[in-house]
C-alpha cells in the first residue's frame, strides 16, 4: 500500500460488507497499512443505523454482527500492541434527532453536516 501524504485514514466499510467479511479482513487490513505506514492513524467508523433496522429482525441482528465484529477485531488489534487506532461508534459519529440519512444507508445533506461537524472536533483529540 503506498500512502504518502495522509496522516489519518477513516475505515467506514460496514455496509458494504458481512459479519464474516468484517471478521475476515479487517485485521488483515489495518495490518497492511500499518507496516507501510506505522506513524499513520486509523479510525475504524461504524455505519449509520439502517432504516429497516427497527423493522426487521434479520437486518437489526445482521448489523448488530457487523458492528460487534469490528469492535471484536478492533480490541484484538489493541490487543496485539497496534498503536494509532481508533474506534467510532455509530451513536457518536450520527448524534442527531434527525435521521442522518435519505433512504437509511447514505447520508444526506444533514447527514454530512454532522459526520463533519463530529471529525472537526474528535480529529484533533486524536493527533
Amino acid at each position: 500500500i503506498k500512502i504518502e501524504r495522509a496522516t489519518t485514514l477513516v475505515i467506514d466499510c460496514l455496509p458494504n460488507m458481512t459479519p464474516d467479511q468484517v471478521t475476515e479482513r479487517t485485521y488483515n487490513l489495518v495490518k497492511q497499512i500499518k507496516d507501510a505506514r506505522p506513524d499513520i492513524k486509523i479510525i475504524l467508523a461504524e455505519d449509520t443505523t439502517k432504516g429497516s433496522y427497527w423493522l426487521s429482525d434479520a437486518m437489526s441482528a445482521n448489523q448488530n454482527s457487523l458492528r460487534a465484529n469490528m469492535k471484536a477485531e478492533y480490541d484484538r488489534l489493541i490487543s496485539d500492541g497496534v498503536d494509532g487506532l481508533f474506534y467510532v461508534e455509530a451513536a457518536k459519529l450520527y448524534s442527531t434527532s434527525v435521521s442522518p440519512t435519505t433512504e437509511g444507508t447514505h447520508l444526506s445533506d444533514v447527514g454530512m453536516e454532522t459526520v463533519a461537524r463530529f471529525y472537526i472536533d474528535y480529529l484533533p483529540t486524536i493527533m
